[in-house]
């Protein structure tokens, strides 16, 4: 027998109720909430609770009789007072068991204290009005199967039957909320929603790139990852992004579901590991150069260190609980946004987190019905960003209000001019327009141009520049531009450099020239004597100034020996390509003395103050 007595949950459209349950809140918002009592009164029928249970069935049929004599949302003593009415006139209506489901029930329904939000607030309003229409259709469907069972012979009033289901479904369908509310009665549950961020720093998830949650305050909505193939946009977002979701599981509280379409998911746990343990694929796969291995082992002791680093960061990121990759093989064909939010939030049960991100590589593996395919490539598009939307709306609560993130690669067109580069806009995403249209955000991603090697390496030519691309892939880095082309709700727009190490499957986000110097200057350091035919030079020598490489092309105090750097994971690069630690770097420079810009310096005139 039901009991009422356990803590009130907001109903999960991530999480499949049980079917008594679904009932019992369905007809528990029927009850309180106004608008799904003034929308279906009139055409749910009691005896629709038939299949379910007569007590329950006795409740609504009271209900309905007392909105419709009041025009009132019936309220307990009401509700109470008329069930005892009917028993009392027909006492073989109910039995004592019967009166006591009534009774704890109609207690539950009206014990406000058990849970967290108003049954009139719109959360309810659009659950209760989606759960009651699904519900009448079902026992269409019901009416439909009994049908077909009971009978061996056509019927004769065969198209009457079907007309007359075909009414009922047209008649749900038409069924809609007769009042919305207004911005004034939704104020108190926006701000609700407003205090959940306040005093955080991210609205969405934190990837650890820098830049990456600077420019998005934290992935969240649906994004799409475009770029030409070959490129490490995979890497980019299973690898880099999946793992640093994880890495922060505090502040994101989420898990990573990763559903590769083309890659086996044995692929995939090969670039976690080499990530995880900064070893190139080739030493992971192979072991160490026979060299350099240990005495009966594969691997040297310095190989055999960042295996067991692998190891430490699976524990200290919990990705026994919070990663799970699913191949094609696994999946098969049957992908439905239902599908994928069970999927999700099975993972996020076993986890204990509450949100999550969603990667799938790729968007246009996302299989289709073939009543869509048949409609053509567009009808497709819509298809597939509908589902990742879905899957998005469907796992929106009070606690996860803008839902769970979904991150979808996608195919880049090639540019119509061998000119022009890849990655430069929405209108390269692979299908319609609406796939730039509809994503809360877009992430661009090429390998890095000429004016980008100037900016973050300091290259002045377009040879250096090649040459400088030619020895960073001899290192197994390969420079590209990472572009937030379009961003909604506080998001920044814009482009940065990052290095993909494609040999150990990772990212670094780069720095300009620019920012690699410290704001702040020393004291200016005396100049040397005019030299003969030149200019005054300063203490730091030439070749020390040519090498320092701190300005922009169009800097005009480029040549300034340069403050002290930044301590920072990458910075600037030396003449044979490699990018300097920020500890060489800073001996490097340390005894360069330094001098101040003079705002005015550029356009001051001779003989001037």
């Amino acid at each position: 027998m039901p009991k009422y007595k356990k803590q009130w949950k907001d109903p999960d459209p991530r999480r499949p109720l049980m079917e008594r349950q679904r009932k019992e809140l369905m007809l528990v918002v029927l009850l309180r909430n106004q608008q799904v009592m003034e929308a279906f009164h009139a055409e749910l029928q009691s005896a629709m609770f038939d299949d379910f249970d007569r007590a329950y069935a006795s409740i609504w049929a009271m209900a309905q009789k007392l909105y419709q004599r009041t025009g009132q949302l019936p309220d307990e003593s009401m509700l109470l007072a008329e069930i005892e009415v009917g028993i009392s006139t027909v006492p073989e209506w109910l039995n004592s068991e019967d009166v006591r489901i009534i009774e704890d029930f109609v207690d539950f329904a009206y014990d406000d204290q058990r849970r967290p939000r108003a049954l009139n607030s719109p959360y309810y309003t659009e659950w209760g009005m989606r759960t009651v229409k699904e519900y009448m259709h079902e026992r269409i469907a019901a009416k439909i199967q009994r049908l077909t069972m009971e009978r061996t012979t056509v019927p004769a009033d065969l198209q009457t039957t079907i007309d007359a289901l075909k009414a009922d479904c047209d008649r749900i369908a038409a069924i809609s909320v007769s009042r919305f509310a207004t911005f004034g009665e939704e104020w108190d549950e926006h701000e609700q929603q407003l205090a959940q961020l306040r005093g955080r720093d991210l609205v969405g998830l934190r990837t650890g790139m820098a830049e990456l949650d600077r420019r998005t305050l934290g992935l969240r909505g649906v994004f799409l990852l475009a770029a030409m193939p070959g490129v490490g946009k995979t890497t980019y977002s299973v690898v880099e992004i999946g793992l640093g979701v994880c890495r922060h599981f505090l502040d994101n509280d989420a898990v990573v579901l990763v559903l590769s379409l083309e890659m086996p998911r044995q692929e995939i746990y090969t670039r976690l590991r080499c990530s995880l343990g900064g070893m190139d694929w080739s030493t992971l796969v192979f072991g160490s150069a026979p060299e350099l291995r240990q005495a009966e082992a594969m691997f040297s002791a310095a190989d055999q260190e960042r295996l067991e680093q692998a190891q430490q960061r699976r524990e200290e990121y919990q990705l026994g609980q919070r990663l799970v990759v699913v191949d094609h093989t696994q999946l098969g064909e049957n992908i439905t946004a239902a599908r994928i939010a069970v999927l999700a939030q099975d993972l996020k049960t076993r986890a204990g987190a509450s949100r999550a991100i969603i990667i799938v590589d790729y968007l246009q593996l996302l299989p289709v019905p073939e009543e869509t395919a048949d409609r053509g490539d567009l009808e497709q598009d819509r298809y597939r960003i509908r589902l990742l939307q879905d899957v998005n709306a469907k796992s929106r609560t009070a606690s996860n209000p803008t839902g769970d993130t979904v991150l979808a690669i996608s195919e880049a067109r090639k540019p119509s001019s061998s000119k022009e580069d890849w990655g430069q806009s929405l209108s390269e995403l692979m299908g319609s327009a609406r796939l730039g249209y509809a994503a809360d955000g877009v992430l661009l991603y090429r390998t890095m141009g000429l004016k980008e090697m100037e900016k973050y390496y300091g290259t002045k030519t377009k040879e250096a520049a090649h040459n400088k691309q030619a020895r960073l892939v001899e290192q197994g880095i390969s420079p590209a531009m990472l572009t937030l082309e379009k961003g909604r709700d506080g998001m920044t727009r814009g482009g940065w450099g990052v290095e993909f190490h494609f040999r150990q499957s990772r990212f670094v986000e780069l720095q300009t020239q620019r920012q690699k110097v410290v704001p702040s200057c020393q004291p200016p350091q005396p100049r040397a004597p005019r030299q003969p035919g030149g200019s005054a030079t300063n203490v730091a020598s030439a070749a020390d100034t040519a090498g320092a490489n701190t300005g922009d092309a169009d800097d005009p105090f480029g040549d300034l020996p340069p403050c002290p750097p930044m301590a920072a994971a990458n910075s600037a690069p030396d003449e044979g390509g490699v990018s300097e630690s920020a500890s060489e770097a800073a001996a490097k420079t340390a005894t360069k003395p330094c001098r101040k810009k003079k705002a005015n310096a550029a356009g001051r005139k001779p003989g001037g103050a």
